[in-house]
Formats: C-alpha cells, sequence, structure tokens
C-alpha cells in the first residue's frame, strides 16, 4: 500500500441530552473517512441521501463524496489517506455508508488505540499509527471485497448452526475457541461437533486452525509486518508459541514461509 498516512483522528462529541436536532456545515469529503458512533438521535446526508445513525454503526465516506451532518451525535473519527487502486474500488463499490455488528466490535478499537496514540505522540508514534492503519485496510478488504469471504462456497451447508460457525469462525480467527462456538449456538457440544464434521467433512477445531493458518500466511505474503507483530495480531501471546504453531501446521517457519512465497525478507 503507498502513502497510506493518518490525516486526522479525533472525538467528535455533541451529547444526546444537551442538543437539539440541527444541521452542521455541508462540505466535501477530501480523505477516507471512518465515523464509529458512539450515541446519537441524528444522521447524517452522504450524497444527498440520508442515513438514520446509532450507537455501534460504522460510517464510511470516500474523496469526491459530499456529506452534512444532523445532530445530535457523537462518535470517533479517523481521517486517511490511501493511494492504492484494490481498495480505491472496494471504496467506491463495495464498502456500505453505514454499517454494524461484527465489523464495528473488530474495527472500533482500533479507531480508538489510533486516536489515543494521536493525541499521545511519543518516539514510536508514527509506527504504532501505521501498523494500526495497516489492520484497518486489511479487515475492510476482508469484510466487504467480494472475493474475500467465498469460504463457504467450499461445502454444502444447510446447517443453520454450521453455516453460524463457519463465520464465527472467519471473523474472530485469532481468538476463537471450539466453547466460544458452543455457547454462541446454544447447543450441545457433542450435537455441534458432530453436524460440523458431517456439513464439512473436518472437525471444528481443525477448520480453526485451517483458517488461522490461511490468515497468517496472507499477513507474511501481504504484508512487512515484523514477526513479533504478526504474531501479536493473530493472537498469540508470545513470537516464540507463534512459530512454533506454524511449524507445527506447514512443516516452515514464518520466515521459511515468508521466503518462500514472496521476496519480501531479501
Amino acid at each position: 500500500m503507498k502513502d497510506l498516512k493518518i490525516v486526522d483522528s479525533y472525538f467528535f462529541s455533541r451529547p444526546i441530552d444537551t442538543y437539539v436536532s440541527e444541521p452542521i456545515e455541508h462540505r466535501l469529503v477530501d480523505s477516507y473517512e471512518i465515523e464509529v458512533i458512539t450515541e446519537s438521535r441524528g444522521g447524517m446526508y452522504i450524497d444527498g441521501e440520508y442515513y438514520t445513525v446509532k450507537k455501534g454503526d460504522l460510517i464510511f465516506r470516500y474523496p469526491g463524496q459530499t456529506t452534512q451532518g444532523i445532530l445530535p451525535y457523537s462518535c470517533y473519527t479517523l481521517r486517511f489517506e490511501l493511494v492504492d487502486e484494490l481498495f480505491d474500488e472496494l471504496a467506491k463499490n463495495h464498502i456500505p455508508m453505514i454499517s454494524d455488528g461484527e465489523i464495528t466490535k473488530q474495527i472500533a478499537p482500533i479507531i480508538e488505540d489510533i486516536f489515543n496514540e494521536h493525541i499521545s505522540q511519543n518516539a514510536v508514534s508514527a509506527y504504532f499509527i501505521e501498523y494500526q492503519l495497516s489492520k484497518l485496510i486489511y479487515l475492510l478488504l476482508y469484510f466487504f471485497h467480494p472475493r474475500a469471504r467465498n469460504f463457504q462456497k467450499d461445502f454444502n451447508v444447510q446447517n443453520v448452526y454450521v453455516s453460524e460457525c463457519l463465520a464465527y469462525i472467519q471473523t474472530n480467527w485469532q481468538e476463537v475457541v471450539i466453547d466460544d462456538l458452543v455457547r454462541k449456538m446454544g447447543v450441545s457440544k457433542p450435537y455441534l461437533m458432530k453436524v460440523f464434521k458431517k456439513e464439512t467433512g473436518k472437525t471444528i477445531l481443525g477448520y480453526i486452525d485451517e483458517t488461522k493458518i490461511n490468515h497468517i500466511k496472507k499477513l507474511l505474503i501481504f504484508t512487512k509486518d515484523s514477526m513479533t507483530d504478526i504474531a501479536y495480531l493473530a493472537g498469540f501471546k508470545t513470537p516464540s508459541y507463534f512459530s512454533n504453531y506454524v511449524i507445527k501446521h506447514t512443516g516452515m517457519s514464518p520466515k521459511q514461509l515468508r521466503k518462500k512465497y514472496t521476496s519480501i525478507s531479501k
């Protein structure tokens, strides 16, 4: 990704108990913008279309759009620049203006981390922010690119519990365990393990490991992040545990995998 950099990060606050409904400035969007709504009784216009916004909504805008907020609402706002044809195509054709649910759950902490780092600058802040921005771009591509989430096409899934398990594993691959799925589905562990194997031909643990390794490979191939950064991003507590896990499931170390499929390490 070329020229990925933060333009601004701030917390916009117009509390719903002290502000009445009123429009704010109509403006032209000049960078990529993401907002996480923390409270709202308002909405906003994007390219002339009105959207009601609520707590937990994720707002996305790209350069060239027009926007106007309707108070009251409060939100974290992140503005960034990126020169990348794939992301530009994604932004204009696939990322919805308003989304919520799992995408907000994963992106909101990144937005807050960038905001906190932005207001507390130190010697490594620029590196931390660039790292978090890269995670953000990866998640947006993963959630919204039409070719990024076709994992269920590999299976002829009929059971709703299995379908939900597949989706949950793909979006929580860094930390998911079988007991999480059992609690989320509200069924017994033996039943879930049996029906998952019947529908997919794989064990739940086997599918979790396969998914985790596939994501790790992409991080090794498509980013220049260090092994330590990738280890933590992938949900491992220590780089050594990460390395042992990759060796166990691929027969190669993370460095060997990166060298085999890319020229990044050269």
